[in-house]
């Protein structure tokens, strides 16, 4: 087991050791907050995605668009995933439009995005969700 790192180096008082816990929880939580906003940022352009894919197998598009966030939002919020305004998904719809080359550019550092991951969201979920897919 190893040591902490308070142990590994000598605290000559009280304030050493209070100053020394305070910089390791600020450059950690500095680490958590980017961790966070990445995979937020790779949420909202997934979300995006799925959008606009299942957009893209409707034959009426114009008619279909602004009704299928509404129904989205409300779906989503019944069954207590997520909650959001349709307002937020046509910002995710742009998100993914405006940057289709995130999923190219995500790096190993980041953690990329999972093999698991992909656009190619099964119809059937999308039904589960009571959303039904337009003709097409």
């Amino acid at each position: 087991m190893t040591e902490p790192v308070s142990a590994q180096r000598a605290l000559p008082d009280f304030s050493g050791l209070v100053a020394t816990i305070s910089e390791v929880h600020r450059s950690l939580a500095e680490q958590a907050a980017r961790a966070v906003n990445v995979s937020l940022t790779l949420r909202n352009w997934l979300v995006g995605g799925y959008i606009r894919e299942y957009e893209q197998r409707g034959s009426d598009r114009a008619q279909y668009g602004e009704a299928l966030l509404d129904r989205l939002s409300q779906a989503l919020a019944a069954i207590g995933t997520v909650s959001y305004h349709p307002r937020e998904l046509r910002r995710c719809r742009a998100f993914y439009l405006a940057y289709p080359e995130i999923r190219g550019t995500a790096s190993p550092e980041s953690g990329g995005l999972p093999n698991s991951v992909a656009l190619a969201w099964p119809a059937r979920q999308l039904v589960s969700a009571g959303i039904e897919a337009p003709d097409g």
